[in-house]
C-alpha cells in the first residue's frame, strides 16, 4: 500500500477594512512538533508585522482573527512562517505560504 499524498497547505483571508479586522483561515496545515507553532504575518515592502500564532485542529484547519490598522491603499502579502512556541519577533524561517492581498 502506497504512503497517501501530501495534500497542499491553503489559506484565505478577509479584510474589513472599515472596522481593520482580519480574517484568516487555513486548511491541510501539519502538526508542528512539541515547542514550534505557526506564526501569520502582515508584510509591507519588507517589514513584517506579527498578526499572531496559531495551531491547526487535527484536520489541518485554524482560523486567526485580529484588528490590524493599515492604510485602506495598502495591499500586504500575507505570510505563514514556522516558529518557536509563543512565536517571534521576525520570521524566523522561510514562508510556508505566501499571498498577495487585492483590491
Amino acid at each position: 500500500m502506497a504512503a497517501p499524498t501530501p495534500r497542499a497547505v491553503g489559506a484565505i483571508m478577509f479584510w474589513e477594512r472599515a472596522s481593520d479586522q482580519w480574517t484568516f483561515i487555513a486548511h491541510d496545515f501539519p502538526p508542528l512538533e512539541p515547542g514550534r507553532t505557526y506564526q501569520l504575518w502582515l508584510v509591507l515592502g519588507t517589514s513584517p508585522q506579527s498578526v499572531g500564532v496559531f495551531a491547526p485542529d487535527a484536520a489541518g484547519s485554524a482560523r486567526k482573527s485580529a484588528r490590524v490598522p493599515l492604510d485602506s491603499e495598502a495591499r500586504p502579502q500575507i505570510a505563514v512562517t514556522e516558529e518557536p512556541s509563543g512565536g517571534s519577533p521576525q520570521p524566523t524561517s522561510d514562508p510556508i505560504i505566501v499571498g498577495q492581498v487585492s483590491g
